[in-house]
Order: structure tokens, then C-alpha cells, then sequence
């Protein structure tokens, strides 16, 4: 996976503009409408449903796009993959991101290997857990995840204790 980020994403806004809802209508609340996503063949391990994402390249994504020019001097690397995470989320609604280990495996890119720990960093939106599927995001939170994210989401093994 390349660090550089592309004109494409350079075109995506991020904002913190939030709509607060009407309190004085009474609305129904609709049933969920997750994205259809078939479970992995099961596994020992967790598996993570996510997109691989660099430490790097998500400090990358706040300095370019989220932060004031020139304060980034002020953060290292993980606070500023953190604050992406979190203007991620908040922006696409996906509470649910976090970060996990994924295993390396054939089709890991060999950029994101996080050196001497052997791992893949993954921003995993679900789980194969019963709870964690069912609360999975919308087809269209996990289209603009991958437009963000410039990659489309897979399972990954998770590379912690096993079950």
C-alpha cells in the first residue's frame, strides 16, 4: 500500500459540521441497514473485518487534511493517527473502528508490515463475534470507508491469544 495519499482523497472533505436532530418530531427509528457481508470460514483465531492502515499513513491522512499547516510538529505519529481515527469516525458515523493486529499473510502488503512486531495494522469495523457482526456498518458507511481508505475491506486474522 502506498503512503502517498492521491488526488482523489484530496477531493474528500472531512468536517465537523454534525446535524443535531429536531427533538420536537417524533421520528421511528429504522432498522439497521449493515452491509451484507459473508462470515469467514471459522478460524481459531478472532478474525477482523477492516482496512489495513499504517500507523504512517494515517498521520499522513490528519497533516494533510486535518490539522492546521504547520502544527503537526507539534504531535508524533500515533497522536495524530489517533485524531484521524477519531474525525474518521465521527465523519462516516462507523463508532465501531478500532485498531487491531492483523496477522501477515501471502496477500499482506509488504509496506505495512510493522517492522520486528510482525504484524498488520488493521482498522477493524467488525468482528466474526456474533455481537460485533450484527452491529457492522451500512453498505454505504462502508463504501465511503474504502473511498477514504482508497482499498476495499477484508478479513484479516487477528494477531492476539487465540480463542
Amino acid at each position: 500500500m502506498s503512503h502517498q495519499l492521491s488526488s482523489q482523497l484530496a477531493k474528500l472533505t472531512i468536517d465537523g459540521n454534525s446535524s443535531t436532530p429536531d427533538r420536537s418530531k417524533r421520528t421511528r427509528r429504522k432498522t439497521r441497514d449493515c452491509c451484507p457481508l459473508a462470515l469467514p470460514t471459522p478460524y481459531y483465531r478472532v478474525q477482523v473485518y477492516g482496512f489495513c492502515a499504517p500507523t504512517s499513513w494515517l498521520a499522513d491522512f490528519a497533516n494533510k487534511y486535518l490539522i492546521e499547516p504547520g502544527s503537526a510538529d507539534d504531535f508524533n505519529n500515533f497522536e495524530l493517527a489517533l485524531y484521524a481515527l477519531s474525525r474518521i469516525r465521527e465523519r462516516t458515523g462507523v463508532k465501531t473502528l478500532t485498531f487491531e493486529r492483523g496477522l501477515v499473510d501471502d496477500t499482506s502488503p509488504l509496506d505495512a508490515i510493522v517492522p520486528r512486531e510482525h504484524f498488520i495494522p488493521v482498522l477493524a469495523v467488525c468482528s466474526n463475534g456474533a455481537e460485533s457482526y450484527y452491529e457492522r456498518p451500512s453498505q454505504m458507511q462502508m463504501e465511503l470507508l474504502s473511498k477514504i481508505f482508497e482499498q476495499s475491506p477484508r478479513w484479516w486474522i487477528e494477531d492476539g491469544p487465540r480463542d
